[in-house]
């Protein structure tokens, strides 16, 4: 993987050659099953799949052009299977919208459709693409490029903390492929480790644009739409008022999860997750986990600023501090200030 078009995380060779055979390294050792989402065995996958919803298709089910070959995560109105194009003998991760949900709210199935046009224009080496999608009649579903390799939230899971210098350097994939979605008008809203998939090869894929907006189209109801924990102050208080900042704000986030083990605060709403943010300071990564250097530190808590205003402005400005900052030297030995 070369950086050679606009959108792509300006790296050089070495220090992008350098991420991927250490990010690769770290998938060998974790050795994590493919099976994303709680990070159950197939065959609990199954099982649920079958108590959630009998009426759901289960595995060796052809779905149109699609045979379906198991469950690989279940969401709160989607369930996601391996799929297998059965023309062209390529596997697929296909996106089923749930039969109970779309009976429910039928509109479901025209956002569905919205999430594939607005992410089919996203074409970035650092987010999933989308290559086909199906609207009403018996199924509504997306068809999406299928990874190998396990989401950040299983790897933490099994390895507890990422070094400092592998998170940076996830953090200027994802900004990158934040920014080419940016150039599309789209905000994802919903950056959190289960949303950055890992490849075999060590390479960084952002999934789900299905929470995203154009900036052109407006937020029903005034409906919060995010994972609680991860979610910008913004976010929280107006979700037709986020913009970029706040994807850098859940980025942070997700940053800050990986080094300390920790989010930084932890709540069961939105209004006690505002009250906590306002009231009480975040205590910077490097003081909780003296192997995060400074540098690592400062930047977190950059993209953690509560005012939009004083996060960093653009990702070019953040892959370019993640870049530096995975570059200084290691904190072993030394005191944060």
């Amino acid at each position: 993987m070369t950086a050679t078009s606009d959108h792509m995380i300006d790296l050089t060779p070495a220090f992008h050659f350098d991420f991927e055979l250490e990010l690769a390294a770290e998938l060998f050792c974790a050795a994590a099953p493919a099976t994303r989402q709680r990070g159950r065995s197939t065959r609990d996958l199954d099982t649920a799949l079958h108590d959630l919803e009998p009426q759901l298709p289960g595995p060796g089910q052809q779905l149109d052009k699609y045979l379906l070959e198991r469950p690989i995560g279940i969401g709160g109105f989607a369930v996601v299977y391996r799929a297998r194009h059965l023309l062209l003998d390529t596997t697929f991760a296909l996106k089923l919208l749930r039969p109970s949900v779309l009976r429910n709210r039928p509109e479901l199935a025209s956002l569905l459709g919205e999430e594939a046009r607005m992410a089919a224009k996203i074409h970035h080496p650092n987010v999933v693409r989308v290559v086909d999608v199906t609207m009403g009649g018996a199924h509504s579903y997306i068809v999406m490029e299928y990874i190998s390799g396990p989401d950040l939230s299983a790897m933490l899971r099994q390895k507890g903390l990422l070094p400092a210098k592998m998170v940076m350097r996830i953090v200027g994939h994802v900004a990158a492929a934040l920014r080419a979605g940016l150039s599309q008008q789209l905000v994802h809203r919903d950056i959190k480790p289960s949303n950055i998939l890992l490849t075999r090869e060590g390479v960084t894929k952002l999934v789900d644009f299905g929470l995203a907006r154009s900036h052109e189209i407006r937020v029903d109801h005034g409906a919060v739409v995010g994972t609680l924990g991860y979610m910008s102050p913004e976010h929280m208080e107006n979700p037709q008022a986020v913009d970029h900042r706040s994807d850098i704000f859940s980025l942070g986030v997700t940053a800050y999860r990986a080094v300390t083990g920790v989010l930084p605060v932890t709540a069961s709403t939105a209004a006690q997750a505002l009250a906590l943010l306002r009231s009480q300071p975040i205590t910077p990564p490097h003081r909780l986990n003296p192997k995060v250097n400074v540098e690592v530190g400062n930047l977190i808590m950059w993209m953690l600023q509560l005012d939009p205003a004083r996060r960093p402005r653009d990702y070019d400005t953040l892959i370019a501090a993640a870049e530096q900052a995975a570059r200084a030297s290691p904190a072993a030995g030394r005191r944060s200030p």
